[in-house]
């Protein structure tokens, strides 16, 4: 079986590993990350990002247009509990 991608997807994988990359060599995590961020972070879809903040997994705000998520609430702990502990 011979599977066949767009052109340009090898770029856009690439590009997700170097903003992973960049993110895990910062010393100190930033306060807020946009749901592409955090997305990254957790390597899943922005959709899956979504989700955790309808159901009140992880905290998250809006400022205009964009939503910006709390670093601090993304852990393991949060997203599998079943009451997530914010600090």
């Amino acid at each position: 079986m011979v599977f066949f991608l767009p052109k340009n997807m090898h770029l856009l994988f690439l590009h997700t590993v170097k903003q992973y990359k960049k993110m895990e060599s910062q010393k100190t995590p930033p306060v807020f990350w946009t749901k592409k961020e955090t997305s990254i972070y957790l390597r899943s879809s922005t959709k899956f990002v979504d989700r955790l903040i309808s159901n009140g997994r992880i905290k998250a705000f809006k400022i205009n247009r964009k939503v910006l998520v709390y670093s601090e609430t993304v852990t393991e702990q949060n997203i599998n509990a079943i009451r997530p502990k914010f600090l």
